[in-house]
């Protein structure tokens, strides 16, 4: 699992290609979890703990078929 985090006072214009790019509405603080470039989970604010984004983790990663390449990275395009 690979990770970014972008502070939105200093990179807005980054924050923005995501909202745009993903379709999601900003937030601070906001957490996605992206498998092939869509967002299969997001929370924001008080939502945004290690548990929730663990529990989601394990979610989706125990919903990928057996021998399913996991990319290391997303891409926003």
């Amino acid at each position: 699992v690979t990770y970014a985090i972008v502070t939105v006072q200093t990179h807005r214009d980054v924050s923005n290609a995501i909202a745009r790019t993903l379709g999601v509405r900003h937030e601070t603080p906001q957490a996605l979890l992206i498998r092939d470039g869509q967002v299969v989970w997001t929370a924001s604010h008080y939502r945004v703990t290690a548990d929730a984004v663990e529990s989601a983790l394990k979610e989706v990663l125990n919903n990928v078929p057996t021998g399913t390449a996991i990319p290391s990275q997303p891409t926003l395009s």
